[in-house]
């Protein structure tokens, strides 16, 4: 359930600083989800494998991105 109101929420910030292709954000971040669900299934969750840090790596570079995000100013003029 958080996973989908972080994806959510992030999409909605997509939508107001003007991304139009909210869809690849959306299946890139499922992709990154189950690859590192997977590579931690398969390096029996270790904690100095690649499956978490791929997926710290994803999340906090789309909070970062979407942080410095520009509001889109069509929106603003409304």
């Amino acid at each position: 359930l958080l996973h989908y109101l972080v994806i959510n929420l992030n999409c909605q910030r997509f939508r107001d600083s003007g991304f139009e292709y909210i869809k690849f954000y959306v299946w890139g971040t499922l992709v990154i989800y189950i690859a590192s669900f997977v590579i931690m299934v398969a390096e029996d969750f270790a904690c100095d494998g690649f499956g978490m840090p791929l997926f710290l790596i994803w999340y906090f570079a789309t909070f970062s991105l979407l942080l410095l995000a520009p509001p889109d100013s069509n929106s603003l003029n409304k």
